[in-house]
């Protein structure tokens, strides 16, 4: 058998100011961490209710007095899409009939 012998309290006593240290350390690290989380949500909240006073309602106005115009120019940018996908349709469905004629001239040819 071992002659090793587990002395916890011996242990605790040498590494007391170690374990004083280490414990202070580390409720400092925590405190530290804690403010800095605390402070992030505190700014971003002000952060949030600064832009919503000052800002917002000056972009809101802006939207409103270019209503029309935004409006317009969306109206504007897709009128043209139903003409294109119409004659994207008819070109696919000419494509398909040339084909499919010239498959039956072969086929003709082959069989007929």
């Amino acid at each position: 058998m071992s002659d090793f012998k587990f002395d916890l309290e011996s242990v605790l006593a040498n590494a007391t100011e170690d374990i004083k240290q280490a414990a202070a350390k580390e409720l400092k690290e925590q405190v530290i961490s804690s403010i800095k989380w605390n402070m992030s949500d505190q700014i971003q909240r002000y952060a949030t209710e600064w832009y919503s006073q000052h800002i917002l309602p000056d972009i809101k106005a802006k939207l409103e007095a270019d209503k029309e115009l935004i409006i317009k120019t969306a109206l504007d940018g897709i009128s043209g899409i139903g003409d294109e996908i119409a004659k994207a349709l008819s070109d696919k469905a000419k494509g398909n009939v040339k084909t499919s004629y010239k498959l039956s001239k072969i086929v003709d040819g082959l069989f007929g």
